[in-house]
């Protein structure tokens, strides 16, 4: 980048020419380089199927969503944003949050935390939980990430009641064996 500065005598008239030459390189290529990562990062954010909220430590209001959030929670983005966790009764167990918030603002993290949120039309949904701080433009926020188990909480349910009903037919099943064995061989035994 290069300004020039005409210079001037006292009468007014142009005596010379001043020129100052900066080298922009470095900044340009930082500046590249953030709208790199900044691209990288938004299309992470919105394709991701987990739920992503980022909102300030200090007052719980959320400032961003991605689309997941929107399906997880019922809540549009325009609902979200401006709102709070509290607000929105996401919190089965507000006191869970409170506990995490706390952990959070102490430099914590938290990773796979397995919990109920509420979704906007009262239904529930099993939801394993990571949070930790950030930091944006020098404030303290908090970004959380959400994957739906529900589904997958449903089916290992469903599997355990089949096997334990599997089960319970075997042991039926082995009683009977048991209970007609013994009557065979009493039946042998008065044949002899």
């Amino acid at each position: 980048k290069t300004s020039i500065a005409p210079l001037k005598d006292e009468g007014g008239e142009i005596t010379h020419y001043i020129a100052v030459k900066e080298d922009v390189t470095q900044r340009k290529e930082a500046e590249a380089a953030l709208r790199l990562s900044e691209e990288r990062f938004s299309k992470a954010f919105h394709a991701t199927p987990d739920s992503i909220a980022i909102s300030r430590l200090e007052t719980g209001e959320i400032l961003e969503v991605n689309e997941s959030f929107e399906r997880i929670s019922g809540y549009s983005r325009e609902e979200a944003v401006g709102h709070n966790a509290i607000e929105l009764a996401l919190w089965t167990h507000p006191e869970q949050r409170a506990a995490l918030v706390e952990r959070i603002g102490a430099g914590g993290e938290v990773r796979d935390l397995g919990t109920i949120l509420r979704r906007k039309d009262g239904g529930e949904r099993d939801v394993l939980l990571s949070l930790e701080t950030i930091d944006l433009a020098g404030e303290k926020c908090m970004l959380t990430i959400g994957r739906d188990v529900t589904e997958r909480r449903h089916a290992d349910a469903a599997l355990r009641a089949s096997e334990d009903r599997l089960r319970e037919l075997n042991a039926e099943l082995e009683q009977r064996v048991l209970v007609r064995t013994q009557q065979l061989e009493m039946a042998n035994r008065e044949l002899e």
